[in-house]
């Protein structure tokens, strides 16, 4: 791909590698841990994952981010269960429709997160069923809509939750309608489900 490519399938690529394959060796393609894509990388069965300027503030997230947190497949372990953390507005992404609610897929274009095959239930099975892969809005559900947060499990390794905001944060995405509240982004407890 082209400047910041990554690839999905756990392939990594070093920074020549990247480089050679029409990447940006400054791109996300080459970007951490033995150039796999990722800014940030956690390991562990449980954790704490958090957009940047989540934490120190209360105001809006950081405008114009393309990046990947990846989290480290243990052995016997099949699936990562997120769930919103107990901060206040710990998922609001893309608060300018359909407030207080989740949206999914169609619905975020502009400020949202891609976790690959995200469903409401972990299979426990290396070989999941299709799910969402777009998450957005001010609840985190894998059902569109919906007025409550709610677990996602991811069942396709590498797992990797990628972040996308464009460069409105507090202003409408379409140009005219300001945001009820702040967006003050992502911040995900996971656990990791065994096989």
């Amino acid at each position: 791909g082209g400047t910041g490519s990554t690839n999905r399938n756990g392939t990594c690529f070093t920074t020549d590698e990247c480089t050679s394959r029409g990447g940006s060796a400054s791109g996300s393609c080459a970007a951490g841990p033995n150039g796999c894509g990722c800014l940030q990388y956690l390991t562990g069965l449980t954790g704490r994952l958090t957009t940047f300027n989540f934490m120190p503030t209360n105001d809006n997230h950081l405008a114009n981010q393309e990046y990947s947190i990846c989290i480290r497949q243990e052995a016997g372990f099949c699936c990562v269960e997120y769930t919103p953390c107990a901060d206040i507005g710990s998922f609001s992404l893309d608060t300018n429709k359909m407030l207080m609610m989740a949206k999914i897929e169609t619905e975020c274009s502009v400020d949202y997160i891609g976790i690959e095959g995200g469903q409401g239930t972990c299979s426990g099975s290396a070989n999941p069923t299709a799910g969402v892969n777009k998450f957005c809005g001010d609840k985190f559900n894998s059902l569109s809509k919906q007025m409550f947060d709610a677990p996602v499990c991811d069942c396709t390794a590498p797992f990797r939750v990628d972040i996308f905001t464009d460069d409105d944060v507090d202003v409408g995405d379409m140009g005219a309608t300001a945001n009820t509240k702040p967006s003050r982004g992502v911040c995900l407890e996971y656990r990791q489900i065994p096989c």
